[in-house]
This record gives structure tokens, C-alpha cells and sequence, in this order.
């Protein structure tokens, strides 16, 4: 196995972790240490699809002798491309051809499903009926738990959750929870921010963000609801409402002392969120949590909550916790910027008739329909060129980097509005891609914090934080593509070396059995999720 060769040209930060019991590095545990070259033989592996988070796993999975990989696609060219160089062979499928997809899955030992999350049901309902373990990076859907007693009686695991978020967070989460609880204590408090960012020397862009997917995932998830618990309190957010009303964090809650040059790097989180307010609710978290820095500037960051928080607290077994939040991070001023093109009626998802009807609008006319509320259902005529469409965006909004992003994409002037599936959220989505892609050579960045407080029995009080750099490889890959793509390929390596024992049906890498090799692994590969502990003082 060539363990970490798919990691090179990656950079990263490496802290010291230590013990809150001593001054001795906090060493992870490897009691449970995986050697796939001598326990995995002739195991077959199918996995399904072939997009660009796809490459991590066929380049570590291809590279073991033991494994026999197949890579199944409806698109052939970017499968081949994938498994070029490799031992793993290519076939054409249709995943929503039931037949084909069945006599695929029969032929296999563990299925791996990278396909979009609404088609896992379906494949492991035959992976339940073929009795084959199966593996994914997403969610736990309703619809997907619903299947464990299922496939528990198939003798079959389901091990899902297993990339960056979720999936790293789990396992980082999970380390400092038991290490608290192995030394008598109780969390008391759970903060966690993740999130995908240009790297700061490429995020020279007004909303300093830029999309290697299709954008319609980050605008959608600002149609979501959330909720979380903050002191005590449950807060709900919802649907349509994540991007509003910004709070500060104080960071030293969050225990972080990293600084650059002695200057505080400083960022945004959360605080209190009334409801119906979920996309304005980015607020300043603390950039001590990170220690990439831009060229010796201050890195700005904003987050917002993501889905509902509460249910951690009984995954994570902690429901004595008082603060349970989980979200997304940003650089400071994309929650604005994305809560007013919300409120200009970007995101509306409906089928327009008026994009079906006429021949060609340019963004120009379509905001000014919009802003003059003339763009409706019975309405196909289009406006003509408003030259003052700009001023009255200004006024609307008040916002310079608004103002000056809907320049950057071209809105004002006579850039033509796509009719993709002929709604506006995703002729947005398509000007989006087309002007905020990363250019060749531009690096991405993955940012991963965890903030933790304890208590124990005795009166003492502690923080802990775990915390992922990783920066992408400039003309190689992603750091989201790497930090997803390799856990899930150690994910399938456990299961195929029976670390993961079959017959659980549907659950996340949250035993110990699974995440300290993880984690033991991912260090090896590059990946290392630095872990902190400090008393605080009353």
C-alpha cells in the first residue's frame, strides 16, 4: 500500500497535542493499528461514481494488492480518466437501472457509493438484498436508517458519514469526548465549524468564494432550516432565513492562542438567533481556531449553523451538553452578500414562464423586473436596459460588496440569463460557475474547528480543540477532494479487513474501533487533526 503518496504537495500546519493531564504530547490511540497489506486479500470493490472526490479513493484503493477495484459510471470518459494508471478496471451503468446495478453489486464485497445522497437508498436496498457491505461519505437520511433493521438481518453494514463533514468532525469529536469522559468528566459544551474556502491568496474575489462544484449545493443549503442549543436554550431557524443577523463569539471561549506576529487573527461565529433568521446568522468566529494566515493579514472568517445541531447530542452521547452547534464557515461578508441576493429573489426556485416564453433577458432586465415586481407568473414581456439598475441595487441593498460582487458577475451590464431548468436559482447558479470557478493553478483550503468545554466532579473546568488545515496542491488536487476521498478509501480499507464488523447495519465511524485507526491513519496519509486541552481558571 503506497500510504500517502495521493497526499503530496499538500501543506499543512501541524500543533503540538497535549494532555490536559500533564505537560506529555497527547498521543492518539493505536492500540487498534490497521495493517491493510496483510489483511485485506482478494477482497472486490464497485465503486459507484466518478466524480472528482472519486479520485483520492481509487488512487489508494487501486494501490493495494489485496484489492480488486471496479469503478462503475454513466460517464465513461471521466472513469477512465480516473482509474488511468491504476489496476482498477471501468464498466458503464445507469444506477437507476435496478437490473444492472444488482448484478454489479452481487459480483462485490463492499459497494461504495459516491453517487448524489437521494440515490443511496435505492443501492442499499440491494446491497441489503445481495447481502453486501456498503459505504458512503454523506448523511444518515430518515430513509436510509429506516433500512438498518433490514440490514442488520442481511448480515450486512452500512457505514456512511465518512469524509470531511461529516466525517473527520466525527472522528475528532468522538476522540475528545471519550478522553474527557475516560477521565471522569462531562462536556458541557460543543462548538463546530467547518467549511471549504478559496485559499486566502486566491480569494481575490468580492465574496472571497469560489465554487469547484455546482453552486445550487451552498445556495440550496441557504434555503435550509436549522437548529441548535445554545446555553440551554433550543434555537430554530427556518427555511430561507441562515444568512441573517451576525453576533459576535468571544474567543476565548474557545481557548485558541495562536496568533501571527503577535496580531490576533480575527474571524466570526454565533450567538443568540431569533427565529426565522438562519442565512443572517453568520457571526465572527475565532480565527485562533485556524493558523493559515494571508501574507500576514488578518484571516476573516463568518459562520452560520448547519442543519439541526441537536440530534449530536445523543450521536455523540453528551446530552448533558448545554451548547450543541454545528456550521459552516466562511470568509466575513459572504453571508451578506448571499442574504441579499436571497432578498433580490436569486434563489427562488419556481419555474418561471417568463424564462420558458422569451427568446433571450440579460441579467440587467431580469433585476429590474425583479426590483420593480414585475417579475411574476403572467408576466413574459421583458423590460428593456436600465442603466440605473445599479444605483437602485445600492439603494435596495445598501451593501458595497453586494454591490461590487454583482459587478464582478456581470449583472449590470448585458451578460445573458441562462435558462437552466428555466428557474432563476439556477440561472444564478450557472453565472456563478462561470465566474467564480477557480482558475488553473488556484488552491483551495479546508478549515476544521471543534471547541469543547468540560467539567469535572472536583470543580475543574477545560477547554479542548481539535483543528484541520489542509491547502490544495496547486495544478493537483483539492484539499475538500483529499479530505474527503481519503477517509472514506480507510473507511472501505477497515471494512474489507473486518475492523468494521459486518451485521450493524446503518451507522457512523463513531466507536472507537473505527475512529482511532482513522485517525491513526489520516495522520499517516497527511491528514492530522490537531488536538489541544488547557484548564480554565475560574
Amino acid at each position: 500500500m503506497k500510504q500517502g503518496t495521493i497526499m503530496r504537495g499538500i501543506q499543512r500546519v501541524v500543533i503540538r497535542r497535549r494532555s490536559f493531564a500533564s505537560n506529555r504530547l497527547f498521543e492518539l490511540p493505536v492500540s487498534k493499528r490497521f495493517l491493510s497489506t496483510t489483511r485485506i486479500t482478494n477482497e472486490r470493490v464497485l465503486l459507484l461514481g466518478s466524480g472528482r472526490v472519486a479520485q483520492p479513493v481509487v488512487d489508494r484503493l487501486a494501490g493495494n494488492n489485496g484489492v480488486q477495484l471496479t469503478v462503475a459510471s454513466a460517464d465513461m470518459p471521466s472513469a477512465e480518466k480516473l482509474v488511468s494508471g491504476t489496476s482498477a478496471n471501468t464498466v458503464y451503468l445507469d444506477a437507476n437501472n435496478t437490473d444492472s446495478l444488482k448484478g454489479l453489486i452481487a459480483q462485490n464485497d463492499l459497494v461504495i457509493s459516491l453517487l448524489p445522497p437521494p440515490m443511496h437508498c435505492g443501492i442499499a436496498q440491494v446491497c441489503v438484498e445481495e447481502k453486501v457491505n456498503m459505504l458512503t461519505t454523506s448523511y444518515v437520511s430518515p430513509e436510509l436508517q429506516a433500512l438498518s433493521n433490514e440490514a442488520q438481518q442481511a448480515g450486512i453494514t452500512i457505514l456512511n458519514e465518512t469524509g470531511l463533514d461529516p466525517g473527520i468532525d466525527h472522528l475528532a469529536a468522538m476522540s475528545i469526548i471519550n478522553h474527557v469522559k475516560d477521565q471522569g468528566g462531562k462536556i458541557d459544551s460543543f462548538v463546530s465549524y467547518c467549511g471549504g474556502l478559496p485559499a486566502p491568496d486566491c480569494a481575490d474575489v468580492p465574496l472571497q468564494y469560489k465554487f469547484s462544484w455546482s453552486p445550487r449545493g451552498v445556495l440550496s443549503a441557504g434555503l435550509n432550516s436549522a437548529t441548535y442549543l445554545n446555553n440551554g436554550q433550543v434555537v430554530n431557524i427556518p427555511s430561507g432565513r441562515l444568512f441573517s443577523n451576525a453576533s459576535p463569539l468571544n474567543p476565548e471561549d474557545y481557548g485558541f492562542t495562536i496568533t501571527n506576529n503577535n496580531k490576533k487573527l480575527e474571524g466570526l461565529g454565533l450567538g443568540n438567533i431569533p427565529p426565522g433568521r438562519l442565512f443572517r446568522n453568520a457571526s465572527p468566529l475565532n480565527p485562533e481556531d485556524f493558523t493559515i494566515i494571508n501574507n500576514n493579514k488578518k484571516l476573516e472568517l463568518e459562520g452560520y449553523p448547519n442543519r439541526n445541531s441537536l440530534i449530536y447530542a445523543d450521536v455523540y452521547g453528551i446530552p448533558e451538553a448545554k451548547t450543541v452547534l454545528r456550521g459552516t464557515i466562511r470568509y466575513q461578508g459572504f453571508s451578506s452578500v448571499m442574504d441579499a441576493f436571497e432578498r433580490l429573489g436569486l434563489f427562488n426556485t419556481d419555474v418561471q414562464l417568463l424564462l420558458q416564453e422569451c427568446d433571450t433577458i440579460t441579467w440587467n432586465q431580469l433585476l429590474s423586473m425583479l426590483i420593480h415586481g414585475n417579475f411574476d407568473d403572467t408576466n413574459t414581456g421583458v423590460e428593456e436596459h436600465n442603466p440605473k439598475i445599479k444605483d437602485e441595487v445600492h439603494q435596495l441593498v445598501n451593501d458595497n460588496r453586494v454591490v461590487d460582487t454583482m459587478e464582478r458577475l456581470g449583472m449590470f451590464g448585458e451578460a445573458i440569463v441562462t435558462k437552466s431548468h428555466f428557474t432563476i436559482i439556477d440561472s444564478f447558479c450557472d453565472l456563478l460557475q462561470s465566474q467564480l470557478s477557480y482558475k488553473a493553478g488556484e488552491c483551495d483550503m479546508v478549515l476544521l474547528g471543534h471547541s469543547f468545554k468540560s467539567k469535572f466532579a472536583n470543580g475543574d473546568k477545560y477547554a479542548h480543540t481539535a483543528t484541520l488545515e489542509l491547502l490544495g496542491t496547486p495544478h493537483g488536487k483539492t484539499a475538500m477532494e483529499v479530505t474527503v476521498g481519503v477517509p472514506c478509501s480507510i473507511a472501505a480499507e477497515l471494512m474489507l479487513a473486518g475492523e468494521v464488523s459486518s451485521g450493524q447495519g446503518v451507522i457512523r465511524p463513531i466507536e472507537k474501533s473505527i475512529y482511532e485507526p482513522m485517525l491513526t491513519l489520516l495522520g499517516e496519509a497527511g491528514i492530522n487533526v490537531d488536538i489541544a486541552h488547557s484548564k480554565v481558571q475560574d
